[in-house]
């Protein structure tokens, strides 16, 4: 590469607007999934295990690690057919980020839970692919690390 098409390079990976919006929308799909599926899990497997060990009221978690697990893999998929770059790294930030945000919304009606999960999900994947397309790595993680312990403590609390 020469000085010039080093000064010429952008620092960040194209991606068009329609790119931009189809990974909103898979980011809302896969919040979808990942609350839709955490209700169904809850109500329809873990209740009906019987109650064996001292981790009976532990269904609702064990539905939630499922299906952040289910909506990742599924959302890892779409986001290597859309060509986003890095996808692993926005799955694992995306998913770490905003891990057991259903057992917030435990008590909520159904729509409510699908809603402020997709929503999350849709910020959460469009704002860590935005990121993803530095071309500094280093950048990147930095960054990325930041965030997801930012979103750590804001749940926490």
């Amino acid at each position: 590469m020469t000085d010039a098409d080093e000064q010429t390079q952008s620092i960040m990976t194209d991606m068009s607007p329609r790119q931009t919006v189809q990974v909103l929308l898979l980011g809302f799909i896969a919040g979808l999934v990942a609350a839709g599926a955490t209700l169904l899990f809850s109500a329809f497997v873990f209740k009906t295990l019987p109650c064996v060990s001292e981790a009976c009221g532990t269904g609702g978690q064990y539905a939630a690690v499922l299906a952040s697990i289910i909506s990742g893999a599924t959302a890892l998929f779409w986001l290597m057919r859309l060509q986003v770059f890095r996808p692993l790294l926005v799955v694992l930030a995306v998913t770490v980020g905003l891990w057991g945000i259903s057992l917030y919304t435990l008590g909520m009606p159904w729509y409510a839970v699908l809603a402020i999960s997709g929503g999350l999900h849709a910020v959460a994947y469009g704002l860590f692919t935005w990121i993803s397309r530095l071309r500094q790595f280093w950048v990147v993680i930095f960054l990325t690390i930041l965030i997801v312990v930012a979103l750590r403590f804001i749940l926490a609390s």
